[in-house]
């Protein structure tokens, strides 16, 4: 004599469109010969991710540039060259039909010594 026993599950999952957060500045400016850090970062549930290029859809020298946890980029060494437009991306995957993405353009302004 076995019962039948029904379970119900249910499950809650906590889903937040994907923003850039306010340290996410349209422009900022560095100083030739110097490092910096590009900041740009975004909330959201899931967490989206972070991607980074450079007018024209250009892609960045790794040996120049680094993307940091926080999805901000550094770069070991300004150039002149730098002054001009990067475009942080960021992409949140909601299950897989459901991946919204937005672009951030921050104006670089570089500063020679």
């Amino acid at each position: 004599p076995f019962k039948s026993v029904a379970m119900i599950l249910v499950l809650f999952i906590t889903l937040s469109t994907a923003r850039f957060t306010e340290k996410t500045l349209s422009q900022q400016t560095y100083i030739a010969s110097e490092s910096g850090i590009i900041s740009c970062s975004a909330d959201g549930k899931p967490n989206p991710q972070i991607s980074w290029s450079k007018e024209g859809g250009k892609s960045l020298d790794p040996t120049r540039f680094t993307q940091l946890s926080n999805g901000s980029l550094r770069f070991g060494f300004v150039k002149p060259e730098d002054d001009g437009t990067f475009t942080c991306t960021m992409k949140q995957t909601k299950g897989a039909k459901r991946v919204t993405s937005k672009d951030k353009n921050i104006r670089v302004r570089v500063i020679s010594e």
